[in-house]
């Protein structure tokens, strides 16, 4: 976070806590509530049974007062349990989890969706979101503002992504057969990135 906190899932269910740099815990209830009951439909039996997939990621917003989360996925084989989402949780409340960009239940390419669960998130300090849809070879740049597309960056099989707070550069590694390839995205100016 800005203010040096350092965001963690915590195993084996479906909460988030902060260390601080001293190893503190900064908040007052250092697990917080199950982030997962708002931001996915509940089962049959109408029990919220959501989980992290084996690849949760987490981005704080600039300013500090949101975590942009993904990687959550309800319980058993539901074929839609791959949310193609970003979930955005309030900070230091962390409760509830509701979707930011992209749709729980559907999946695609367009200005309002994802290919798939999104395998890389950063944040540029300046208001925007960088979401790698790994399906669709492409950044996707959310505006922090209100979960809208500002663009997208043609990338092939996006997975990691960060950015430079100094420069704005963003970097990314593209996966493929052959591993894995770390590219340099060299901020142009605006959302334009070459």
């Amino acid at each position: 976070t800005p203010d040096g906190k350092v965001l963690l899932r915590l195993t084996g269910g479906n909460f988030m806590t902060a260390i601080g740099t001293a190893g503190d815990a900064p908040w007052k209830d250092p697990a917080g509530a199950p982030l997962l009951a708002a931001a996915i439909p509940p089962d049959k039996d109408g029990k919220f049974r959501g989980t992290f997939t084996d690849r949760p990621l987490m981005a704080v917003s600039s300013d500090g007062k949101w975590a942009y989360v993904s990687g959550i996925k309800a319980s058993g084989n539901d074929p839609k349990s791959d949310n193609a989402a970003v979930f955005r949780v309030p900070l230091p409340d962390r409760r509830p989890a509701t979707p930011f960009f992209g749709d729980p239940m559907q999946k695609g390419k367009s200005q309002t969706l994802l290919g798939g669960a999104p395998r890389g998130l950063a944040v540029d300090g300046k208001g925007r979101l960088f979401v790698a849809d790994f399906v669709n070879d492409r950044v996707v740049i959310v505006r922090e503002a209100d979960g809208t597309c500002a663009g997208e960056i043609p990338v092939e099989k996006p997975d990691s992504l960060a950015v430079d707070p100094a420069t704005g550069s963003l970097y990314a590694t593209r996966g493929g057969k052959g591993g894995h390839e770390l590219v340099k995205l060299v901020s142009a100016g605006g959302n334009a990135y070459q």
